[in-house]
């Protein structure tokens, strides 16, 4: 699976996590990454999410990204965390997510 295809796919997984909450999940950047026996990439995302409950469903989105698992054939989430968290409203809330994907066989 390409890269772009896998950040997409990514994007769109995040963005349910927080369905019915109005969320917009923009891309930032997407680079190449390896290591002696990997390849694959890291991502970047801007994550704005509106509505009742921004807040609460930001901070437990926080809490719990680590451990979600994603369907990404092709690919593993090595790593993902959410690398800021900022609250402009009690209805507004703004991340930033960064992962590591790798490619697997």
């Amino acid at each position: 699976m390409s890269v772009d295809r896998t950040h997409r796919l990514l994007a769109r997984a995040l963005a349910k996590r927080f369905a019915p909450l109005a969320s917009d999940v923009a891309s930032v950047s997407i680079t190449p990454w390896e290591s002696a026996t990997f390849s694959g990439a890291r991502h970047q995302w801007a994550v704005t999410v509106v509505g009742d409950g921004a807040w609460p469903a930001a901070k437990a989105f926080s809490r719990t990204l680590a451990e979600a698992e994603f369907d990404l054939p092709g690919n593993i989430v090595a790593d993902i965390a959410v690398t800021a968290l900022d609250r402009a409203d009690p209805q507004t809330v703004s991340l930033k997510v960064e992962a590591l994907t790798v490619g697997c066989a």
